[in-house]
């Protein structure tokens, strides 16, 4: 129709007057430089750093019921995140290492005990056991200055040479590096992080400079010349003792 036309020619006019098609809305802006990305990027900490951060949380008194590491599910063989506390809202079952069910069975006892003695400070009848729902940590609103003077007290620069940085998310980096470099399929560790795509377990989870390159090219077969000359060699003894049998 006519009309319409001339309706659909007065909406496409104020986007071809700024220069830009209506029918290809991106054509004429900007494209992203992705070298002045400006959003932080973080690093993961080596085996020697995180038990240093470990020993200097424990080390300090606890502030405001915060304990490092951070969050932990209860003492079971595999734990439950609740599907409102991730980012797809559906939900999953994380496995739990033995140590670290032991660990957090300590834990509950100690935070029962400090439960406990807190009732009879109030003049309350002490709990037998923790109320269901109870949270197993307390993640304080100061969470990340917690941090930061821990890793002060633990020598542990905040950012490195690269200018990436070590917050309270690079502890899901210090998760899943060792899970590149220790050889573990990809797709399990995809699994194991709860990630949607691999490449967010490959390329933004993996620190690569954690990675043994160097490990992994000593892994390569040695075709130098003087490895030439052992193998002709190894042959011609072979080929003796053929003969001489």
């Amino acid at each position: 129709m006519p009309g319409g036309q001339i309706g659909a020619k007065n909406l496409l006019a104020p986007a071809q007057k700024n220069g830009r098609d209506a029918l290809r809305p991106r054509a004429g802006c900007l494209s992203v430089d992705r070298s002045r990305d400006c959003r932080r990027k973080r690093r993961a900490l080596t085996e020697d750093e995180l038990v240093r951060l470990l020993d200097a949380a424990h080390r300090r008194p606890l502030l405001e019921g915060a304990y490092y590491p951070p969050w932990k599910e209860q003492g079971r063989a595999a734990g439950r995140a609740q599907a409102a506390d991730e980012k797809n809202r559906q939900g999953s079952n994380i496995p739990l290492r033995a140590d670290l069910v032991a660990e957090i069975r300590q834990w509950l006892v100690e935070k029962l005990d400090a439960t406990r003695r807190e009732a009879l400070k109030r003049r309350q009848c002490p709990p037998e056991t923790l109320l269901p729902g109870t949270p197993v940590f307390t993640v304080p609103t100061t969470l990340v200055k917690i941090l930061n003077r821990d890793l002060v007290l633990a020598g542990i620069p905040k950012k490195d040479g690269r200018g990436w940085t070590v917050d309270v998310h690079a502890m899901r980096h210090t998760f899943g590096t060792p899970l590149s470099r220790d050889n573990v399929a990809p797709r399990t560790a995809q699994a194991a992080m709860r990630h949607s795509s691999i490449d967010l377990t490959m390329n933004v989870y993996t620190d690569p400079r954690l990675l043994d390159v160097a490990g992994a090219l000593e892994k390569l077969p040695d075709m130098s010349l003087a490895a030439e000359s052992r193998h002709e060699a190894t042959e011609s003894l072979q080929d003796k003792a053929i003969r001489t049998a």
